[in-house]
Order: C-alpha cells, then sequence, then structure tokens
C-alpha cells in the first residue's frame, strides 16, 4: 500500500518511541509530534494516518485519534487492519454502534489487502503468521471479537438507560421469573441462529488457519495462534522494562545440588557430629540446614550464595583433600565458625513469600446482594434494601445492575462469545497483577545495582543475598503469572 524503505524505518522509529512511552509515562508529546510529522511528510498515506490514529489511541487520545483513521480508512478500504484500530477507537470512545458497522462493513469486503502490508504499525512484522490466509483469517477473527464487544456493551448501555428508568414496582416485577419460563429458557437453550452463528464463525477461523484454538490480549484484543507468540507480544508490548533487568535474576542452582541439599538435609541430621561436640553447635547447624532447606523449597536458592557459604567455610577451616566442595562442608565448623555463619543467615530472615498461583481462589461471586425465594409458581428476587442505588434516569451503572449485567460462569447454557468475555476479563486480572510483580522485581533489581555500586553497606554479602533471594522469589511469581496468563487467554475457536 505505502512502499519505501525510508518511510517504513520513519515507521518504525515512531512505534519504538510509543513503545517507550508507554512503559516508562514519559515522552508523549515527542511520541505523538513524530506521528503527526508522518502525515505532514506524507499527507495521501493511509499508513500514515493509520500510525498517528494507532499512537493518539495507545496514549489515551481515542477521540482524537478518529479523524487520521477514518481518513486511512477511506484510502485503504480493503485493509482489516486499519477498520480494526478504527473499531477499537469507536469502542474506546463509547460509540459502539459505529464500531459494529466498521467491523461488519470490513468482513464483507470480497478480497482484502494483506495484513502483512500494515503489520508493523501493530507488531514485529517478523511474527506474523507465515501464510496471507492465515493473517487473514486472524485478522477477520479479531474484527469479530471487537464486534461481538461492542454488540455486547451497546445492549449493555441500552439495557442500563432502562433499568435506570424503571420504577421500584417495575424492577420488582423484571426481577420475577415464573417456572414455566425458566423451564421453557432451559428446553430451548440458546437460539439456533445464535449456536449456528458461532459454528460459522468457528469454521471459517479453523479453515483459515488450521487451528481451532487460539489465545487471546487482554489488553489489546489481539489473536495469536501459538502461546510463544503471545507470550512474546505480552512480554514486548505490555510488561514494562522487563528484558532489561532480568540479568539481574540470580541463577539458581541445578536440579541435582536441589536434590543433594534435600537429601543431605535429610540424612545428616542425625548423623552429624560436631567437631566441639557441644550441644549450642548442634543447634547452630540445625538452624541453618532448616533455613537452607526453606531456601531450596522456595527455589530462592541461588548459586552465588551456596558458592559464598562454601568459600566462607574454607575460609575458616582451611584448604584440604579431606574438604567438600559443596555445602555439606558447613559440617566441619566449630562452634565459632558455625556462629559466624548462622549470624549472618539470620539477616536473610524473614524469607518471602512466593506465591506458585497454585492457591485455589474463592470462586464465589463477590457481589451477592440477593436472595432468591420461591413464591407460588415463580422465583423472585430479593434486594437488600442497604444496597446503593443510583436514581431514576441516572446514566451511571449501579451494584445491582453491575450484577444483573455479569454472565454466569457455571451457566452450562452461556453462550461462546460471554466465556470468551471471561477469558479476556480473567486475563486482565492475571496481566495487571503480572505487571505489579514485573514493577517489584524492577524495583529490587535497581536496589541491588546501587548496592554493587556503592558497597557502603558492611553487611553488604548479607543484604545482596537478600535482595537476591526476594528478586527470585519475584522472578518465580513473574514466571507463574506468565503461566497463568497463557492458560486463562486459551481459548476454543
Amino acid at each position: 500500500m505505502d512502499g519505501g524503505g525510508y518511510m517504513s524505518e520513519r515507521v518504525k522509529v515512531v512505534i519504538d518511541a510509543l513503545r517507550t512511552a508507554r512503559e516508562r509515562g514519559e515522552g508523549k508529546a515527542e511520541t505523538l509530534s513524530l506521528a503527526a510529522n508522518l502525515v505532514k511528510d506524507w499527507p495521501q498515506s493511509a499508513l500514515a494516518l493509520h500510525v498517528l490514529g494507532h499512537v493518539r489511541a495507545a496514549l489515551g487520545e481515542a477521540k482524537e485519534a478518529l479523524d487520521p483513521l477514518i481518513d486511512a480508512a477511506k484510502l485503504a478500504r480493503g485493509s482489516l487492519d486499519v477498520a480494526f484500530t478504527l473499531a477499537r477507537a469507536y469502542a474506546a470512545t463509547e460509540q459502539f454502534d459505529l464500531a459494529v458497522e466498521t467491523c461488519e462493513f470490513a468482513l464483507g469486503i470480497d478480497n482484502p489487502d494483506d495484513p502483512a502490508l500494515h503489520a508493523f504499525v501493530i507488531a514485529d512484522s517478523s511474527h506474523l503468521e507465515p501464510s496471507k490466509e492465515a493473517r487473514l483469517a486472524v485478522a477477520k477473527q479479531q474484527l469479530r471479537d471487537i464486534c461481538a464487544d461492542a454488540k455486547s456493551r451497546s445492549v449493555v448501555q441500552m439495557a442500563r438507560q432502562r433499568w435506570n428508568g424503571m420504577s421500584e414496582e417495575e424492577r420488582r416485577s423484571f426481577l420475577t421469573v415464573s417456572i414455566k419460563e425458566i423451564r421453557a429458557y432451559h428446553q430451548g437453550n440458546t437460539k439456533p441462529s445464535e449456536k449456528l452463528r458461532d459454528l460459522n464463525v468457528a469454521v471459517d477461523f479453523i479453515k483459515g488457519t488450521g487451528e481451532w484454538i487460539c489465545w487471546l490480549c487482554p489488553r489489546c484484543r489481539k489473536v495469536f495462534l501459538s502461546s510463544n507468540l503471545f507470550e512474546l507480544h505480552v512480554e514486548n508490548e505490555h510488561i514494562h522494562e522487563l528484558h532489561e533487568w532480568l540479568s539481574s535474576v540470580p541463577k539458581r542452582i541445578s536440579d541435582e545440588q536441589t536434590e543433594f541439599i534435600d537429601y543431605w538435609f535429610v540424612s545428616s541430621m542425625t548423623s552429624d557430629v560436631i567437631p566441639t561436640g557441644e550441644t549450642e553447635g548442634e543447634k547452630i547447624l540445625s538452624k541453618i540446614k532448616n533455613l537452607l532447606l526453606d531456601l531450596n523449597d522456595l527455589k530462592v536458592l541461588s548459586v552465588d550464595l551456596v558458592n559464598n557459604l562454601v568459600k566462607l567455610t574454607k575460609a575458616w577451616v582451611g584448604e584440604g583433600p579431606t574438604v567438600p566442595q559443596h555445602l555439606s562442608c558447613i559440617t566441619l565448623l566449630d562452634r565459632g565458625g558455625l556462629h559466624v555463619l548462622g549470624s549472618c543467615l539470620d539477616l536473610l530472615e524473614p524469607l518471602p513469600t512466593v506465591s506458585t498461583g497454585d492457591d485455589e481462589q474463592d470462586s464465589r461471586d463477590p457481589f451477592r446482594p440477593l436472595d432468591v425465594e420461591l413464591v407460588k409458581d415463580a422465583f423472585t428476587v430479593y434486594i437488600d434494601e442497604n444496597l446503593p442505588r443510583n436514581t431514576v434516569g441516572s446514566s451511571d451503572q449501579d451494584a445491582l445492575f453491575s450484577w444483573l449485567s455479569t454472565p454466569l460462569s457455571e451457566d452450562p447454557a452461556t453462550s461462546w462469545s460471554c466465556m470468551r468475555q471471561d477469558c479476556l476479563s480473567k486475563g486482565a486480572d492475571v496481566l495487571e497483577m503480572l505487571n505489579e510483580k514485573v514493577d517489584s522485581l524492577i524495583e529490587k533489581a535497581r536496589h541491588k545495582h546501587l548496592l554493587i555500586l556503592t558497597r557502603v553497606n558492611e553487611d553488604y554479602f548479607c543484604a545482596k543475598a537478600k535482595l537476591d533471594i526476594e528478586i527470585m522469589g519475584l522472578d518465580a511469581e513473574v514466571d507463574s503469572l506468565k503461566r497463568e496468563l497463557v492458560k486463562a487467554e486459551l481459548c476454543n475457536a
């Protein structure tokens, strides 16, 4: 659509500046200026207009993004990517009807352009799907998804207005349903037309991609055919500055060392002989072993810490052929050496709490302001009188309406679009937690970097070791949340 190596380089500069501005929260004006200069130099370029609209929307100026995106869509009527960006901007400004109209128009194009033409606006072109058919299938799926979202939100918007306009008597009637109606609903389940539509969408997607599952980005709603591409996208676009600080994460001990420590702890607790033969030394040694075992179980025992403990021990007992080259050498320390080592390790406590994400979460609805009772042949919802509710005519969403408009994940008749929305909601929560952990990791890594540069702390060894333990714990949680995000965003076609 728009060629030229020079323009491609200019676009790359803008997209790199956008990524930096989003990660660091600065440079917004400069990035917008770079994007605006593209349009100034190529005023009739759909690509330049698309980039400007994309940048404005990404930096929180969705309303200002509409004009260049509308112009880009007029110039590139066959571009599904431009339509997708425009539809997202409409949705962000709550113009859901226009978002639906844009998506439906794009999905009706007989011979759409290859999405590769505008790929570097959104992602690294080297990560594109290998065939044009697959790229088009992914682009169409993204449009269908944003279209479904816009339709759903438009319906909710209208329902909210109707709800806020109801009297208390009308609301009571609305919240009452007969057993006969419930039976009829479940016998019919979802409408056949809805089931058929979902089936057609799935068949179209599978034919184009050869895949029946995909991953959805909860932040920008893009579709990926592999978990690796999805993870790469999240790391590059939605996790702030992580790669810059990964080198600060200490290397964990090997699996063999982990097994040795577990074996040594269990087998030697009753057989160790302290050279001094004093009970106090035995207690200190037992405490040291327990601490090392805890570090090992938390997977925050680093190669650096183990090596330093071995070096410290050898400096105390001296080198020799009988001195082991691993942690078991600490059993050779006398009471004084054990006291020194134990005092150092005491400074590492309390140990961090590392969440692996495996804990069962309370799946109950956090909002339960209602009681449901059977009265004659109908179920009636009784509302808590103390529940705050908006006045009639208010456009705001109250807590009760929020609960009523939230799909129940346990409902067997839940539609595909509702399940997909549930997937995106869970993923958004996981991504938020992931970024919080990454921010904490970066903060600790910066502290460690400063500590290494200054070395003013008289307890440098222990201070660095404690930071390493905290960093490794956060790194483990980041990895766990990444896996959780991949699991949460896996969606069946």
